[in-house]
């Protein structure tokens, strides 16, 4: 089953990392990452196996929300301007 590869714990400590970047904005490259990663996880997944491919409509939203996050960070930052 495609996500049985996904651990519920492992969500739910990612879900709390994201609450404290809320708090603390240099937690917030653990978002970005995790977005990233978790695109290329569905983009792989949907490659080698038997995953429906509307998967990869999920690693396009996932990809835009690491990037969203990635560029207001930035601009917050003043990196951006």
């Amino acid at each position: 089953m495609f996500f049985a590869a996904q651990s519920g714990l492992f969500l739910v400590i990612l879900g709390t990392v994201y609450l404290a970047g809320l708090r603390d904005s240099s937690l917030l490259w653990v978002l970005v990452l995790s977005k990233a990663l978790a695109g290329i996880f569905l983009v792989v997944m949907v490659s080698i196996s038997e995953a429906p491919r509307i998967i990869l409509l999920q690693a396009i939203l996932d990809a835009a929300m690491g990037l969203t996050v990635f560029v207001a960070w930035r601009r917050d930052s003043g990196v951006l301007g």
